[in-house]
This record gives C-alpha cells, sequence and structure tokens, in this order.
C-alpha cells in the first residue's frame, strides 16, 4: 500500500480534554488531514506554527494570555494557514464576528463528526486550489532566469507568503503522463504547474524532498503513464535551472525504459561530441562500414557518459543534418515531445536511423523526379499558412499528403521562400504569439498551445531563440 500524506492539523485550546475529545472525534487520516501538535494557548500555538508549519489551524476563541482573535491576527502575519474556530454555545455570537478575520468556518462544542467532516472537505477543496499560486504569471516567473535582484526578492516574497521557507532550497518534480484532478495527500506548501498538456511541475522546500518522493512513488503505481524527472537547488536564483533540468531528466526513460524516476545527472558532454563527431564523419562520407557499429555502440555511450534527451536530439540531427534531409536542420529546436511521440524509446530511433542511412546510401534521393509545378508549392504554403497553430503540422505529414519526398519539399522551401520549412513555421507560430501576449489575458501556457506547442518549456525556448526574450519578458515589456 503506498504511503498517504496529509494536510497537516494544529489544535488549539486551553483545555486538555478538549484537545483529546477533538483528536477523538474522527479519523482524521481517511480525510487527507493528520493531527501535527496540539498547544494550549496562544503564544504557545505561535512557535508550534513556525516550527510545524500547519496547514489548518483549529483554535477555541477564549484562551489565557492572547484571545483566540489576536491569536489568529498574529498568526496570519508568520503563516498562510486556515483556521477554524472552536466554540461553545455561549460564544456563538463572538465567534460569528471572527468570520471577518477569514475564517474558514467554526464547529461548537461538543463535537459533531458530521460537522468536522463537512469542514473538512471545504477545507481541503480549498487548500488543494491553493496549490496554484495566487498570481499565475508569477509561476512562469520562476521558470525564468531573472537577472534583475528587485524581481528575485518580489519572487522570494511570494513563495514566503505561500509557506515556504527561504533558506531551505528548492525541489522541483517534473511529471509527464496522466493529470490528477487533485494532488491528493500531498503536504502543504507545495506549487503545483502543468507546463504542458501532458506533462506537470511540482515545487517544494527541501526538506520535503523525501515526502514529495514517498508520494510519488506511491502514485506510481496508481499512474502507469507517469514518468518523472527531478531536480534541486539551493537559491532562487537557480530555481530556473532547476526547472530546466526536471524538465529534461523527465525523459530519461527514453533511454532507461525499465526506471520511471530520474534525477537529472550532469552528462559528459565531451566524450558525447567526441562520439557525434565521428558518427557525423562516418555519415556524412555514408560509410556504412565506419557508421553502423557507430550506431550500434550508441547506447552503450549514452548510457557510459550519463547522456540526456538533448543528446539524443542532437545525435537525431547528427545523421539528418548530414544527410541534407532538411538544410539548416540544426538551427532548429527540436522538442523533446515531439522525439519521444515519434519513437516508442531510443533502441526504435536507432534502428530507424540506420535504415535512413542504408536507404539514403544505396539510392540517390536527388534523382527523384520532381512532381509539384508551381500553383501546387502555393497551395501548400497556403495549407502551411492556414493551419501553422497545429501541433501535429509537419513536413513528414504534408509529404505524405501532397504525395511528394519530404527531401524534396523541404528544398522547395528553402528555395521559394529563402528558408527551411520549420523556421517558416517557427516564425509564423511566435508572430502570432507576440500579439496573443500583447493584445489578450490569455495564459502564456494556453498561448502556447493555440500557436501549437503542446509543451511550455519548448515554446519558451523558441520564444526566447526568435526575439530574444521571454514570454513573460516580451508581454511585461
Amino acid at each position: 500500500m503506498g504511503i498517504m500524506l496529509m494536510y497537516k492539523v494544529l489544535l488549539v485550546d486551553d483545555e486538555r480534554i478538549i484537545l483529546e475529545s477533538l483528536k477523538a472525534s474522527l479519523d482524521w487520516e481517511s480525510f487527507g488531514f493528520s493531527i501535527c501538535g496540539t498547544a494550549e494557548n496562544g503564544i504557545v500555538a505561535l512557535e508550534r506554527i513556525k516550527e510545524l508549519r500547519p496547514d489548518v489551524v483549529f483554535t477555541d476563541i477564549r484562551m489565557p494570555g492572547i484571545s483566540g482573535l489576536e491569536f489568529i491576527k498574529k498568526a496570519k502575519e508568520i503563516s498562510n494557514c486556515l483556521f477554524v474556530i472552536i466554540s461553545g454555545i455561549a460564544e456563538f455570537s463572538y465567534a460569528q464576528k471572527a468570520i471577518t478575520f477569514g475564517i474558514e468556518g467554526y464547529c461548537l462544542k461538543p463535537f459533531d463528526e458530521d460537522e468536522i467532516i463537512s469542514i473538512l472537505k471545504k477545507l481541503g477543496d480549498k487548500l488543494s486550489k491553493m496549490t496554484v499560486a495566487p498570481n499565475y504569471e508569477f509561476v512562469w516567473k520562476l521558470t525564468e532566469k531573472q537577472v534583475d535582484n528587485s524581481q528575485l526578492l518580489t519572487l522570494q516574497d511570494k513563495l514566503n507568503n505561500l509557506g515556504f521557507e527561504p533558506g531551505d532550497g528548492y525541489v522541483v518534480c517534473m511529471i509527464r503522463g496522466s493529470h490528477p484532478k487533485q494532488l491528493n495527500g500531498l503536504a502543504q506548501p507545495y506549487i503545483h504547474i502543468e507546463t504542458g498538456i501532458a506533462k506537470m511541475a511540482i515545487l517544494v522546500n527541501s526538506s520535503r524532498s523525501e515526502a514529495l518522493k514517498a508520494w510519488i512513488q506511491a502514485k506510481l503505481s496508481e499512474y502507469q503513464d507517469w514518468s518523472v524527472g527531478w531536480d534541486s537547488c539551493k537559491t532562487i536564483d537557480t530555481l530556473y535551472l532547476a526547472f530546466e533540468r526536471a524538465d529534461i531528466a523527465v525523459y530519461q526513460y527514453f533511454l532507461h525504459s525499465a526506471n520511471r524516476l530520474h534525477e537529472f545527472k550532469l552528462p559528459n558532454e565531451i566524450r558525447i561530441n567526441d562520439y557525434q563527431r565521428k558518427l557525423k564523419e562516418a555519415v556524412e562520407k555514408l560509410d556504412l562500414e565506419a557508421s553502423q557499429p557507430l550506431m550500434d555502440s550508441a547506447w552503450l555511450v549514452m548510457q557510459e557518459h550519463n547522456a540526456s534527451i538533448q543528446a539524443v536530439v542532437r545525435l537525431y540531427f547528427t545523421v539528418v543534418s548530414s544527410l541534407d534531409l532538411e538544410a539548416d536542420s540544426s538551427s532548429y529546436i527540436y522538442g523533446y515531445e515531439t522525439l519521444v511521440k515519434q519513437f516508442a524509446d531510443f533502441s526504435e530511433l536507432i534502428e530507424f536511423l540506420k535504415k535512413l542511412l542504408s536507404s539514403y546510401a544505396g539510392s540517390n534521393v536527388e534523382s527523384v523526379p520532381p512532381a509539384i509545378d508551381h500553383v501546387n508549392l502555393k497551395k501548400i504554403i497556403e495549407d502551411v499558412d492556414n493551419r501553422f497553430m497545429d501541433s501535429a503540422l509537419s513536413i513528414r505529414e504534408l509529404s505524405n499528403q501532397y504525395y511528394i519526398h519530404p527531401n524534396y519539399l523541404s528544398q522547395l522551401f528553402k528555395k521559394h521562400l529563402g528558408e527551411t520549412f520549420t523556421d517558416y513555421v517557427m516564425q509564423k507560430r511566435v508572430h502570432y504569439a507576440s500579439h496573443l501576449l500583447k493584445h489578450t489575458d490569455l495564459t502564456i501556457k494556453l498561448i502556447g498551445e493555440k500557436c501549437g506547442y503542446t509543451d511550455y518549456f519548448h515554446f519558451a525556448k523558441i520564444f526566447k531563440k526568435m526575439t530574444g526574450v521571454t514570454p513573460s519578458m516580451y508581454r511585461g515589456g
């Protein structure tokens, strides 16, 4: 059975018998909550909040030292936890006034199980919604490199307000696969953002990393299509890098299909680049005797030197560009998602490249007669202009639709438009995205999807490559 993590509850009352009665009133854990501690007055409770970081506080309204209302006011200055008031019949009108303090509800003594269950369900719904930061654009700024110290301070303040500890470091977990409707059982504080149609990221403090791993391990048996990438950082100014690395690590299953949870490891770029240089030389010469053994050893090379999905993409283009299947293809930022949708795993990719090289070496593709005229080319370009927002649009799909060899179609685009098919589509998409960023209130993620990019990070990389700034910087500029 998987480990179920809970929202943490602190109970505050000056009568020990009341605390024990409230604890025993129901099975808290069956509703996703656990009692993390108790306190018998407001002063002690404030220290407990600093120490335990509860998600919810049930507090008596009248206590010695400081009143329940005064305690709540002070607690809200140091925490974003939710409050429920415990009151007796005689205190009911006083308790109602406390609603103006931002209280989530109140329960009367003696305790009624159904009443508390109703409150817990309401709290659970609110806590799950709080996991996405109040300002959606702020979330995306966490994923971008911030060079302005004032921006970093603003982001740090927002994280602090959500309950994150500034000196504790951060862990980013990227999940590719089905999205659960709620992250039930994952303890606060955390930020959950959907970065693509089938991808999401979770951000927690480093002190919660083991709890997050336990939650992930429990969910892996429930969600068989999940792959998980993981990275950490010590300070907020390097948080963007942790997001980038977690996004790379989530695709490691493509190389290691037996594992579904991968922590980012720095690859040995020198060794990998040396291997790819040798492969490029062999492919350019159409030397099957030299290139086939190099391809056969690709998986071992990638394993030995901690290769990432980035290296796999470079390997793909080492072969494709060396065969000149699309001119200037190295300038195109090929999405990891596109690659893993086209091939089931690394071995399938290698088999495809080996067959491609063999067929290319055995025939001259350029000798294929051009079965297209100027009118048809104009029609194809119009088709691209109308469908550039379609994420499925590709040179291969067009070549099948119009019965033209993809290599020849690529050459036609280059000759008549002065740029490759992929560059042409990118420019159309980025131009449209720029318009939406300036003239609509749509989220950056949704704008990316409307422009044909199903993954936020892929969209952000391409947008920055084409404009020199990130989508959020462009919108704010």
